[in-house]
């Protein structure tokens, strides 16, 4: 049996935390498992009710971010603001150490049910619980297919790009473009310095607030979150704010972030004004001719299955939730 144990603090799993994410190949989750965006997001929604916890392993090479709220155990973080979730760990993760996680929280944290959500369909982790659904050692384990993140490999020119989409949605983006350039000045820029994105990151929101959904997602608490993560992650020069101008006039804007050679789109937004233009469309665009550019392999829409994702040539991968009781 491994021995685990916990600690309640982030300084006290920095620098292993750190040390495991460093250079990692082997997780396409880097963005989501950093302690950075974990520990912005519990400066944000931490209450009296949420208990914090990092449960490792003796020599610390997983660590465990949960939160203990009565008796049910979560990843720290949540479905509404993280697109994927997993334990943090360098190369693999053993069928061991998930049981002996389980055993832990179980008996000596007193819980009676964990829910992990977000788990993409490729992670060691939901193999490896699918493994001891099927060895039966618990009450319960419940495997449900929770969404979809559609993502596209990039290749290494937009014309390549284009002749791997369909003729239709091949025709339908080569007929925006042109629209676009009738236009008396349409320009798509890319801010990623704190200095731009701060005051950008105002009126992107507001943007985004355009779309009644987004306006009833966008909490006080919601936009504190948004604004911090900009504000960490532009000085770690892992921010890319996209934003299209029509007659210098924001249109639209979407906000990535760097994942290795990936790129992740967090959100988005335009406005209902230049719809005719398909301005949204436009921006993820020519979003997606400067990651080519710039050498990115894979651009990641994330959670959802919005049509537009589609349209551009994205492929699904699929994201799993586990709920377990003892």
């Amino acid at each position: 049996m491994n021995l685990l144990n916990h600690l309640e603090s982030f300084r006290e799993v920095q620098i292993q935390w750190e040390e495991i994410l460093k250079d990692n190949f082997y997780q396409n989750n880097i963005f989501f498992n950093s302690l950075d965006i974990k520990k912005i997001w519990w400066d944000v929604f931490q209450d009296s009710k949420k208990n914090l916890l990092f449960v490792y392993d003796s020599g610390k090479s997983v660590i465990a971010p949960i939160i203990k709220e009565d008796k049910l155990i979560t990843f720290l973080g949540s479905r509404d603001l993280f697109d994927y979730q997993d334990f943090i760990f360098k190369e693999k993760i053993s069928k061991n150490f998930i049981t002996d996680f389980l055993d832990y929280c179980f008996n000596h944290l007193k819980a009676n049910r964990i829910q992990f959500e977000s788990i993409q369909e490729a992670s060691s982790t939901l193999k490896i619980l699918e493994t001891l659904k099927q060895d039966k050692i618990y009450s319960s384990i419940e495997i449900i297919e929770e969404d979809v993140a559609p993502f596209i490999y990039l290749p290494s020119s937009w014309d390549n790009f284009l002749s791997l989409l369909s003729k239709k949605n091949r025709h339908e983006i080569k007929r925006k473009l042109r629209r676009i350039e009738d236009q008396e000045k349409v320009e798509t820029l890319e801010y990623s310095h704190k200095n731009d994105t701060i005051p950008i990151m105002n009126d992107l929101i507001e943007l985004m607030k355009q779309d009644e959904k987004k306006r009833e997602f966008f909490t006080t608490q919601r936009e504190d979150f948004f604004r911090k993560i900009v504000e960490v992650f532009s000085e770690k020069k892992l921010l890319r704010l996209m934003i299209t101008k029509v007659n210098n006039n924001l249109s639209a804007g979407s906000i990535n972030f760097n994942n290795g050679n990936t790129n992740l789109l967090y959100n988005s937004g335009y406005d209902f004004d230049y719809k005719f233009l398909s301005i949204g469309l436009i921006n993820h665009i020519e979003n997606i001719k400067i990651c080519i550019e710039n050498g990115i392999k894979v651009f990641d829409f994330l959670r959802g299955s919005e049509d537009y994702k589609y349209r551009l040539g994205a492929s699904d991968k699929k994201i799993y939730s586990v709920k377990i009781t003892d």
